[in-house]
């Protein structure tokens, strides 16, 4: 049985991970960097592109060296991991998608 403690009758930790609540970030905040980026396609779903996938335009061409700005982001009021970092993320890829497609199609 366990002991209050957190170790158990055989003298082990008990991590009881589940327990610990989910953070909440009031506020997170990235700020602005840079990303090189060297990507080289193995594979092209020529059924995705047909379904309109434009991600899979990634797939055409090889991507030598390019530069990507990722602008601050900031994401409030929000728990857990998995919440933050998505929005997060959701912010760059829109704002890549407004501002720096050109690179990816001119790449291609």
């Amino acid at each position: 049985s366990d002991s209050d403690d957190g170790i158990d009758v055989n003298g082990k930790w008990q991590l009881q991970l589940n327990l610990v609540p989910a953070p909440h970030f009031i506020s997170f905040r990235v700020k602005p960097w840079k990303l090189k980026v060297d990507y080289y396609p193995k594979k092209l779903n020529i059924d995705a592109l047909r379904d309109g996938s434009i991600v899979e335009l990634v797939n055409l061409s090889p991507i030598d060296a390019m530069v990507i700005r990722l602008n601050e982001v900031r994401v409030e009021d929000v728990i857990g991991f998995g919440s933050t970092f998505g929005g997060a993320v959701s912010q760059w890829i829109g704002d890549i998608c407004a501002t720096q497609l050109h690179k990816f199609l001119t790449s291609a």
